[in-house]
């Protein structure tokens, strides 16, 4: 007997070393698979968490503050998360179906964390229990979400490769219908002995040949084909009070418009009709939003000074600035419909319905289609930023910030051009549009050049090549089925390098200075205007460049 009672400490230790060693085995596994373990005594309140489990939510082991009942757990899962959660946990406990959710909780630090959660429902002696493991997910989805948002950026820059594919053939195409429309026009007017109705009738026809050239620009630019003429100061308060003016003329007399312009602040250096744009749809963006709820527009002119981290941010320079502020008392934006209120073609409700602005819970809205998205495209493209500050219910806020003139660009930009004079030239013309040719012959040669005119840039080459020295300047379209405009010229640097050439190009498809051959002098946008060519020929050949 009494061995066998001296047998028991032995094998009570036997049992504790195998239950220990059960349990390091437990937690080797929970530790390999980063698993947080828990047991919920859904009827009594009670829960046991492992330290993993602790510290996915934030605290240390045995802390009183973490969730132990399923309405504290409740509490701290995400909004977006808490109805599916809660009814998934419900289904579980009422037909013990199998628990597989991931989820986002709130940790001890106020900050969401991802988690996957697996769990079973047990019942013991009239006792719920719900037994599973957590496990921090949080960079896996962090992961999948950047490669959301780089997959997205791909879809974008594709679309928008091929909008701006086809934004530059439409605006080529055009620009060659408005060249003799514009040039025969401007020719005609010329003459002296036209009664005054018919010189009035074709000043409309130059003036309409204008504005399609601007609504050509638009194109272009909205199919980032257009690199923005930077040819001179713009003075953005009185851009900025004549977009104002534009806008308004769709308010309601009951809307209340303000200003703060200060006259004194810096002028940029840029294309003035882009920024006059780029202004008046965001004053359009605001009346629209005003004509479903608000009373008040307000549009702000000032300096600034833009700091190192805001132009790190924004991809700008740091330094003297100006900043231009639309704000509106209308509905807001909620944080995803703001996120994404400069992306072409969005939505809250996730179609192509036009308007960029307007609640989430908005089925229609109004709005000025891919007015923001211009907005942006216009305001990157003259080195600044454009930033969008709003909430559900109270108001908008865009703000546009370009950098200052510098010094060096106030001098280039007040010192006026002269005109070389005028002489006769010899000058060969490529273009493959017939029309367009005709019209330049009716104005060089009236001006006294001896002009030799070509729709085959090979056949052009060609013929300089038989008599390079016999040719003062070339004259040639860009886009031309056999050669571009800049590989003509390229080959003509190799047959005369001092032999000046100029580029007429429907959109700026390969201005950049790194593909420039250097015999390439000006680039001119077509239509051009008759004055316009004149001098740019008369600078080239008195040995300027533009």
């Amino acid at each position: 007997m009494g061995g066998e009672h001296g047998d028991e400490p032995a094998r009570d230790r036997g049992v504790e070393d195998a239950l220990r060693e059960s349990e390091h085995r437990l937690q080797l596994a929970l530790a390999a698979g980063d698993l947080g373990a828990f047991d919920l005594d859904v009827t009594r309140g009670i829960t046991f968490m492992s330290p993993r489990a602790y510290a996915i939510f934030g605290y240390e082991p045995g802390d009183p503050n973490v969730p132990r009942s399923l309405s504290e757990f409740f509490g701290v899962l995400h909004p977006e998360d808490a109805d599916r959660v809660q009814q998934a946990v419900a289904a579980q406990l009422e037909a013990d179906a199998p628990f597989d959710a991931e989820y986002r909780v709130r940790n001890a630090r106020g900050e969401y964390v991802w988690v996957h959660c697996r769990a079973r429902r047990f019942v013991e002696g009239g006792a719920v229990r719900v037994c599973g493991f957590l496990r921090d997910i949080s960079a896996r989805k962090h992961a999948e979400e950047h490669q959301r948002q780089l997959e997205a950026q791909l879809r974008h820059a594709q679309k928008m490769e091929t909008l701006g594919t086809l934004a530059g053939g439409i605006a080529h195409d055009f620009n060659n219908l408005l060249v003799p429309m514009l040039g025969n026009a401007e020719y005609v007017l010329r003459k002296a002995d036209l009664p005054a109705q018919h010189r009035a009738a074709l000043q409309d026809i130059v003036t309409a040949a204008l504005r399609a050239k601007e609504l050509v620009q638009r194109i272009l630019v909205f199919g980032r084909r257009s690199a923005h003429e930077v040819s001179q100061r713009v003075c953005v308060p009185d851009v900025a009070r004549d977009a104002l003016r534009l806008a308004c003329t769709s308010l309601p007399p009951s809307i209340q418009i303000a200003t703060e312009i200060d006259d004194g602040c810096p002028g940029v250096w840029g294309a003035p009709e882009q920024i006059h744009q780029a202004i008046t749809n965001l004053c359009l963006n605001a009346s629209h939003a005003l004509q479903r709820a608000g009373t008040r527009l307000k549009l702000c002119v000032e300096a600034v000074e833009i700091d190192p981290a805001f132009a790190t941010e924004h991809g700008m320079a740091a330094g003297p600035g100006l900043r231009v502020r639309v704000e509106d008392d209308g509905p807001g934006m909620p944080p995803e419909v703001l996120q994404r209120v400069f992306e072409p073609f969005f939505t809250a409700n996730g179609g192509t319905a036009p308007a960029p602005r307007g609640g989430a819970s908005s089925p229609t809205r109004e709005g000025v289609g891919l007015g923001l998205w211009m907005v942006d495209t216009i305001v990157t493209r003259h080195g600044g930023a454009a930033v969008a500050h709003s909430t559900a219910g109270g108001g908008a806020r865009f703000e546009l910030y370009l950098p200052a003139l510098s010094p060096a660009r106030v001098g280039r930009a007040t010192s006026p051009r002269t005109r070389a004079a005028l002489v006769a030239a010899r000058i060969v013309c490529v273009d493959d549009e017939p029309a367009v040719l005709r019209t330049l012959e009716l104005l060089m040669q009236n001006a006294g050049h001896d002009v030799m005119f070509f729709t085959s840039a090979l056949v052009a080459l060609e013929r300089v090549r038989g008599d390079a020295n016999g040719v003062d300047l070339v004259i040639t379209d860009q886009s031309m089925p056999e050669l571009t405009g800049l590989d003509l010229a390229r080959r003509l640097q190799a047959l005369r390098a001092d032999l000046p050439v100029i580029v007429l190009s429907g959109y700026a498809e390969a201005n950049e200075a790194s593909e420039t051959p250097p015999n390439v002098r000006l680039y001119l946008r077509k239509p051009v205007r008759s004055e316009q060519l004149l001098d740019a020929i008369s600078q080239v050949l008195a040995g300027g460049s533009g």
